[in-house]
């Protein structure tokens, strides 16, 4: 069947509004800006300064999603898969805490498919700065298949992941090659290497003398031929 994120989430809603700082003050303060290529750097991560009763409402765990929910990332999610420290997230984050009849990863998943953008797109009007807030996310319709049926999808989707992560990896090795093949070609175009080698030919080291040789003495003609010239003007 279908339902709505709203449907089988506990909450939604906004991060903790406070500075960042880097000096460890409180827990981690997780910001858009730390969220990169679906990763976050826990080591970079700020801290904030934050009241006990406060932080306990802002606390992220295991299995949480968390939503850029303006700027250029807005609708990109993150979902905490691992243990991570203490941390809280920032205001233009939004967190969804979903009940257990989700799979987190493939919940997860859903978020970064195409039907999720459209909706996410669906009446954007001009230029303005794109933005998304708790209402919207919540009213986001998805496919609710049974708990077991949603763990078998992921299964079989890391599968296919791992393929392409494979095919990726032997398309780089197998490029990384062909990158230097143009140097190589020609290194061994220079040294004679890209046609047959007749035996009798003389070393390219001899070769490089024999023409050095013939410079100097081309060179020592034509001052000798220079002299002479300029001895016959003076005569006439």
């Amino acid at each position: 069947m279908w339902t709505t994120i709203g449907a089988v989430s506990e909450k939604i809603h906004y991060g903790y509004t406070e500075k960042a700082s880097n000096e460890p003050i409180g827990p981690k303060f997780l910001r858009i800006t730390d969220i990169q290529n679906n990763n976050v750097n826990w080591d970079s991560v700020p801290y904030c300064k934050i009241k006990e009763e406060e932080k306990k409402k802002y606390l992220l765990s295991e299995g949480d999603l968390v939503f850029a929910r303006t700027g250029a990332t807005v609708g990109k999610s993150f979902i905490i898969k691992e243990k991570i420290p203490e941390a809280v997230f920032a205001s233009y984050l939004i967190r969804i805490i979903l009940d257990d009849s989700l799979d987190k990863i493939y919940i997860s998943y859903f978020f970064h498919s195409h039907f999720y953008w459209l909706q996410i797109h669906e009446g954007e009007i001009g230029i303005g700065q794109p933005n998304v807030n708790s209402e919207k996310l919540s009213k986001i319709v998805f496919p609710f298949p049974s708990l077991a049926e949603q763990q078998i999808f992921v299964q079989r989707l890391e599968t296919f992941f791992h393929f392409a992560d494979e095919v990726k990896q032997r398309v780089a090795a197998a490029t990384t090659p062909v990158n230097h093949l143009p140097q190589s070609i020609l290194a061994r175009a220079f040294l004679g290497e890209l046609v047959p080698q007749d035996p009798n030919d003389e070393p390219a080291s001899v070769l490089l003398e024999r023409i050095k040789h013939e410079r100097a003495e081309l060179k020592a003609k034509k001052k000798t031929q220079k002299r002479k010239s300029k001895t016959l003007l003076d005569f006439n």
